[in-house]
C-alpha cells in the first residue's frame, strides 16, 4: 500500500482492533490523512475529511498526528 500524497510504501499496518471497510489512515512520513477503503488507500475529499473530523474518534487521530509531528521535530533537531 502506498501513500497517495508522498508515495511512502507501507510495510506494516497496525491497528488496535478490526479495520473497518472504510477508515482514515495517517501517513507516517507526510502526516496527511488518506482514506482506506477495502485495503486500498486514496486521497480524502473535503467532505470525507469533514466527516472524519466530526467523528468521536477524531480526537484520538489528532493526538496521534501530534505525537508523530513531535517525534519528527525531535528527530530533525537531533540530526542537525
Amino acid at each position: 500500500m502506498t501513500c497517495p500524497y508522498c508515495g511512502f510504501r507501507f510495510q506494516v499496518l497496525a491497528a488496535n482492533g478490526p479495520i473497518p471497510e472504510v477508515a482514515p489512515l495517517v501517513c507516517e512520513r507526510c502526516l496527511e490523512i488518506g482514506l482506506l477503503i477495502k485495503g486500498q488507500l486514496r486521497t480524502i475529499t473535503d467532505e470525507e475529511l469533514a466527516a472524519v473530523k466530526r467523528s468521536p474518534s477524531w480526537a484520538a487521530i489528532q493526538r496521534g498526528i501530534e505525537v508523530m509531528r513531535g517525534a519528527k521535530r525531535r528527530a530533525n533537531w537531533e540530526n542537525n
